[in-house]
C-alpha cells in the first residue's frame, strides 16, 4: 500500500479469486475525501500487456507492491511478470496558459480583461484552492474559482490590467492549491501608454461666419491622459489672404491639467475700385463754363435782327439740350472687387502632435 501527497490510498490487489468472483491483478485507489474505491490499473485477469495504453486496460499478474513518487507517478511491482510497471501521473490541475500578455492600456485606466482557466484532471480527488494572489499593476476581476474544484471541473480567474506608469509593466498570478509540488505561478505583463485629447471646448462652436476683413475665433482644449511632455499645435487649410494663429503654438502637459487653446483666423477685406472724386474746385469751374454756354442761345435775339430769330431759336434748342446734359452730370463711384479674402466655406485643420501621437480637429470658416 502507498499514499500520495493528497492522502489517497493505493492498494496492490494481487489475490486470485475463483471463476465466479474474478478479481485481483489490479491496483486499487481509495479517495481520501469520498472514501470511494476505484481501479487505477489492471483488468482483474492475470496476464501481461497494455504498455503505452490506458492503465485500466493493461494486464497485471499478481502485483505485490506499489509506491507513489512526489510527482504522483505510480510504480507497480508486477510480481507474476517479474518487472516494475509505471503509471504516468495525470497532472491534477491544468491551466489554459502559462503566461498572460495584456497589450497596451492607458495609464491609470483599467481594461484588457483576460481569464485564466483551471481544470481539475486529478484521479478522482477534489482540488483545494487555498489562495489566489496577484501582484503588480494587475487585479482580480470576476473569478469563478472557489476553495474547491471537483474532478473534471473547470473555473476561471479574471484578471484586469491597470498600469500605474508608462512602459512595460510586470506582475504575477500565484495559485496555492493541493496539487503536488509548489504553488502555481504565472507571469503577467502589459504596456502602459499615455495620450492626450484635442477637442472643442464645451459650449464652443467649430463653425464661424465672418465678412471679409473680420476675424473668426475658436476655442479648443488639450486634455492629457497621463501624458507628460511637449505638444506642438499647427494650423492648416486657411484660404489665401488670411492668417491663422494658434495660441499657444506649443505647450507642455503635466499629465493632469487641461489647457485651453485659442485659434484666430484673420481675413482680409476686399477693397472697391472707385472713380476719382473731385475736390469741388473742378466742378465749380466746369459749372461756370456750362452757364456761359447755356446763355449763348439767347444772344441771337439781342444781337441779330428779327428775321434771323427762327434760325437762332433752333440753334438755341440744340445748345440747351447739350447744356442740360453737361450741367446735370455729377460725382460717380465704381464698385469693383479688390484682392481680399475670397468668399467661400473653408475647412481649417488644427493638429496637436507629440512624437508618434497626433490628433486633429477640423473647424469650419465661412467668409462672405
Amino acid at each position: 500500500m502507498a499514499l500520495d501527497l493528497f492522502g489517497n490510498l493505493f492498494i496492490a490487489d494481487g489475490l486470485s479469486r475463483d471463476a465466479g468472483d474474478p478479481g485481483g491483478h489490479r491496483i486499487r485507489r481509495v479517495d481520501v475525501v469520498t472514501g470511494i474505491i476505484t481501479t487505477l490499473a489492471g483488468t482483474g485477469v492475470a496476464g501481461f500487456g497494455g504498455d503505452g495504453g490506458p492503465a485500466n486496460l493493461a494486464m497485471l499478474n499478481t502485483p505485490t507492491g506499489v509506491t507513489v513518487d512526489g510527482a504522483g507517478n505510480l510504480y507497480i511491482a508486477d510480481g507474476g511478470n517479474a518487472r516494475v510497471r509505471k503509471v504516468q501521473s495525470i497532472p491534477p490541475i491544468t491551466f489554459s496558459a502559462t503566461a498572460l500578455a495584456f497589450g497596451q492600456q492607458l495609464v491609470n485606466t483599467s481594461g484588457g480583461l483576460q481569464t485564466l482557466t483551471l481544470t481539475n484532471t486529478g484521479m478522482g480527488s477534489d482540488l483545494t484552492i487555498s489562495n489566489i494572489a496577484i501582484s503588480g499593476d494587475f487585479t482580480e476581476s470576476g473569478s469563478t474559482c472557489g476553495t474547491t474544484l471537483s474532478q473534471n471541473q473547470s473555473c476561471g480567474i479574471g484578471i484586469a490590467f491597470q498600469p500605474s506608469a508608462e512602459g512595460v509593466r510586470y506582475g504575477s498570478l500565484t495559485i496555492t492549491d493541493s496539487a503536488p509540488g509548489t504553488a502555481q505561478v504565472f507571469g503577467l505583463f502589459g504596456l502602459g501608454t499615455t495620450d492626450f485629447i484635442l477637442s472643442l471646448k464645451d459650449g464652443s462652436s467649430g463653425s464661424a461666419t465672418v465678412v471679409a476683413g473680420q476675424a473668426a475665433q475658436y476655442t479648443l482644449t488639450l486634455t492629457p491622459l497621463a501624458f507628460k511632455g511637449a505638444v506642438t499645435l499647427t494650423c492648416a487649410g486657411a484660404p489665401a489672404k488670411t492668417t491663422c494663429a494658434v495660441s499657444p503654438s506649443s505647450a507642455t502637459l503635466d499629465g493632469t491639467s487641461v489647457l485651453d487653446i485659442g485659434v484666430a483666423v484673420n481675413t482680409e477685406a476686399r477693397s472697391s475700385a472707385a472713380m476719382p472724386v473731385d475736390d469741388g474746385r473742378g466742378i465749380q469751374e466746369a459749372q461756370a463754363g456750362w452757364v456761359l454756354l447755356c446763355a449763348l442761345p439767347i444772344l441771337p435775339g439781342i444781337v441779330f435782327p428779327r428775321h434771323m430769330l427762327r434760325r437762332s431759336a433752333f440753334i438755341a434748342c440744340v445748345m440747351i439740350m447739350l447744356c442740360l446734359a453737361g450741367c446735370g452730370g455729377g460725382e460717380a463711384e465704381g464698385s469693383g472687387t479688390g484682392s481680399g479674402t475670397t468668399a467661400g466655406t473653408y475647412t481649417i485643420a488644427i493638429t496637436a502632435s507629440a512624437g508618434a501621437l497626433s490628433h486633429r480637429v477640423n473647424l469650419t470658416l465661412t467668409v462672405k
